[in-house]
């Protein structure tokens, strides 16, 4: 399963990579689509991506996609709490949260509102 926060041309080199070399393909992969941190909302997707992967694209707003974004939730907090990877926290004041909200070009930050 991937979740997929950046959308456009990550997610088209992603879905291309998925392609397989040979018929015998016996994983399935899911991809859920949350957010679009690239700025850009739509994708060029090849047919084969799917006919031939057993990839399934899925909007974030499906039961089984809630359910399943709530483990990862739970997996990825278990894993920061034990040092398994490290998050860098960047406290900022609600003004600057509010001007930042969309800005795509700082490369892999998101801006989390905490009260």
């Amino acid at each position: 399963m991937i979740l997929d926060y950046l959308r456009g041309k990550p997610t088209e080199k992603l879905l291309k990579n998925l392609i397989p070399n040979s018929p015998a393909n016996l994983r399935q992969t899911i991809i859920i689509e949350i957010g679009a941190a690239t700025g850009q909302n739509d994708i060029i997707l090849a047919a084969t991506a799917l006919r031939t992967s057993g990839v399934q694209l899925r909007g974030m707003m499906t039961n089984k996609s809630l359910a399943n974004r709530t483990k990862a939730a739970e997996f990825l907090w278990k894993w920061l709490i034990n040092k398994k990877i490290h998050g860098d926290i960047l406290k900022i004041s609600l003004e600057d949260a509010a001007r930042n909200w969309y800005d795509t070009s700082k490369n892999g930050v998101r801006s989390v509102i905490n009260f």
